[in-house]
């Protein structure tokens, strides 16, 4: 039986095959939200939660 994905603190864990929607990378570790916009963002373009990420850029 295959169990749900687990969610850790904002963390997506994904089993499925997904794409980031922030930079395009085709094999995400994790999608993770952004705190300050709400985007997704994973294990390459999330330079921590006290930095704004690339979707953050043109607010």
């Amino acid at each position: 039986m295959l169990e749900a994905a687990p969610k850790l603190s904002g963390w997506i864990v994904s089993e499925e095959d997904q794409e980031c929607p922030t930079c395009g990378n085709e094999a995400p570790e994790y999608l993770k939200e952004c705190p300050w916009c709400g985007s997704q963002k994973c294990d390459l373009c999330d330079m921590g939660d006290d930095t704004a990420c690339m979707n953050c850029e043109g607010e």
